[in-house]
């Protein structure tokens, strides 16, 4: 059973570290560059099950298997049987906004409840690429070459080591003859052909780029592609285990995608305080929203308004831990009063804000009672 992921998943590490062609004597991992702000999705066809049961832990490890970084809350997890009997997972990585520049990296799986551990082939983690890259996300309506996309309905997607190299123009034409002899030809169809470049890749790259790019839906940097020619490797350099390799496609810009989170569920808040009604006795001096993600401190304050007259009352100035953020409340009368903030207050996963003065909202109000209506007087029969 082939697998074409390009982030297969290996129960041997050495294994997985391997792409050697034969009599290879200088040996690379080239290919994969994965960017700290975007979120990743593969699936594997391993010809072992893969099941963990939502008992899992996932790390970013060195070539020696050090773990620089565990991502466990950033990696999420579907799992299916595949069509021979062997389940199969999908997974997705969030963005791990952190820059490991040039040192490979690998994913650990380890399965918390069993023996079962699994490593992936290497890559790399860094923003300073980018422009050296190219993001492929590609998907069919069935199963192909292994991969079951009715059971696994998602996009995969990869950043890649390769660029934009070429543009070529493709007329179609008939040239005819009249009856009187004139020789005329037909409107050109004009189309445009571009042809993506890329150095240094590795085997089982190639071999999982060549079965990606023969995908129903295929996009390139966001741009829906028609390969037009099929990838072609060029020659092996020197005894090392990598070549360049070029493909060439037709990019219709009127159809586009936008990455979204397909297994992880989306960014929203779990908890707001203060909300609903208090008195000046039970208003809380501290504030707080928690999310269901880790969150960082961006830029900006949150804002206080009246209510009623959506006037603007105060910026607070928050702080975060976690997965949540909290602020001092000021001293504050009866009346109604909402929060707002915009996207750049938090740094996560996704962008969150509430600009809708009915989402966060709380009223101060006199009780229905106060001290001053009973006495030690009173008792209960």
């Amino acid at each position: 059973m082939a697998d074409y992921s390009f982030l297969r998943l290996n129960t041997d590490f050495n294994r997985a570290k391997s792409d050697m062609m034969v009599e290879s004597e200088y040996f690379y991992n080239g290919g994969i560059c994965l960017h700290p702000q975007e979120t990743y999705l593969q699936t594997t066809n391993s010809s072992t099950s893969i099941a963990f049961d939502e008992s899992y832990k996932v790390e970013l490890i060195n070539c020696s298997g050090s773990v620089l970084k565990d991502i466990t809350s950033n990696v999420y997890i579907h799992e299916f049987q595949d069509n021979n009997g062997i389940y199969q997972i999908s997974f997705e990585i969030l963005p791990i906004n952190e820059d490991f520049y040039f040192e490979r990296l690998y994913l650990k799986f380890t399965h918390t409840t069993s023996t079962l551990v699994l490593y992936s082939n290497g890559f790399f983690l860094t923003a300073e690429s980018e422009k050296d890259t190219f993001r492929l996300d590609y998907k069919s309506y069935r199963e192909y070459k292994g991969t079951n996309y009715v059971l696994a309905d998602f996009y995969q997607s990869i950043r890649l080591y390769g660029y934009f190299n070429a543009i070529s123009e493709k007329k179609d034409s008939k040239v005819y003859t009249e009856v009187n002899g004139n020789i005329r030809k037909s409107r050109v169809i004009q189309s445009f052909e571009y042809t993506f470049d890329l150095e240094d890749i590795s085997t089982n790259v190639y071999k999982g780029l060549a079965v990606a790019l023969e995908n129903d839906l295929v996009y390139i940097n966001g741009v829906k592609a028609e390969i037009l020619e099929t990838l072609t490797a060029e020659e092996r350099k020197g005894k090392s285990n990598i070549f360049d390799a070029n493909f060439k496609c037709q990019l219709i810009e009127e159809e586009t995608y936008l990455d979204t989170f397909q297994i992880a569920p989306q960014l929203e808040y779990t908890e707001l305080i203060p909300l609903s009604f208090y008195t000046l006795d039970t208003i809380p001096t501290l504030g707080k929203a928690t999310f269901n993600y880790p969150i960082a401190f961006g830029s900006g304050t949150l804002k206080l308004y009246n209510y009623d007259t959506d006037a603007l009352l105060n910026e607070l100035v928050i702080s975060v831990t976690g997965n949540y953020f909290e602020f001092t409340l000021p001293t504050l009368t009866n009346g109604n009063y909402y929060f707002l903030f915009d996207i750049n207050l938090i740094n996560s996963v996704q962008e969150i804000s509430i600009t809708n003065k009915e989402v966060w909202k709380f009223s101060i109000t006199d009780g229905d009672y106060s001290n001053l209506h009973y006495s030690n007087d009173y008792f209960i029969n």
